[in-house]
């Protein structure tokens, strides 16, 4: 999925995190229809590689979608993801 929606004509592209990790039906968010046992799934700390962002970037460069990207921009996504899983059992959904 992660190919396709790169090489899409959008200008901006979001990849669930699952699909980055390659996680299957499992790691899912939410199910349609279903009442409860939703939004359970946590990001678990140390699981974005230096190898896995070295992949994101060269896909990125792939569909040319590096213009204007720089290396701090994977920083502050791996941040943003940490401070989520570590602060996710104090999130109310």
């Amino acid at each position: 999925m992660i190919h396709a929606v790169e090489a899409s004509v959008a200008d901006l592209v979001i990849v669930p995190l699952q699909d980055v990790l390659g996680l299957g039906s499992s790691a899912r968010m939410n199910l349609p229809g279903t009442v409860s046992g939703n939004w359970k799934w946590r990001y678990r700390p140390g699981v974005l590689s230096r190898e896995l962002c070295a992949r994101l970037r060269s896909m990125t460069a792939l569909y040319d979608r590096t213009s204007g990207f720089e290396e701090r921009y994977f920083v502050v996504i791996q941040r943003f993801a940490i401070h989520l899983a570590v602060h996710s059992n104090r999130l109310h959904v």
